[in-house]
């Protein structure tokens, strides 16, 4: 994204329509007592992110839409703060129109 280029920030673009859950928050691993689970970080992942796109928000399947619309809306994934998320923009195809939130 040219403007997070701009702006010196760290940016994630994913496609709503391809995306795995795994791919956005890394592979889960349980903590060596059982207690807690991390997750594996990627370069994919949206934990060190400050700027995202979601682009074909309109063709995921609607439980991967939920996860994107708490990203975009409360800055969260499973409940869990993303802190040094500052920009969200998602994209999706209406009919004959492109539509950008």
């Amino acid at each position: 994204n040219s403007i997070s280029e701009a702006m010196g920030l760290e940016h994630r673009h994913y496609n709503a329509s391809l995306i795995s859950f795994d791919d956005l928050v890394g592979f889960p691993y349980p903590s060596a007592d059982g207690k807690s689970i991390s997750f594996l970080p990627t370069p994919a992942t949206i934990w060190e992110a400050e700027s995202v796109l979601v682009d074909e928000l309109s063709r995921c399947k609607p439980e991967t839409q939920n996860k994107f619309f708490s990203v975009i809306h409360e800055k969260k994934i499973q409940g869990m703060p993303l802190q040094k998320l500052q920009y969200r923009w998602a994209a999706m195809f209406v009919g004959m129109r492109l539509s950008i939130w």
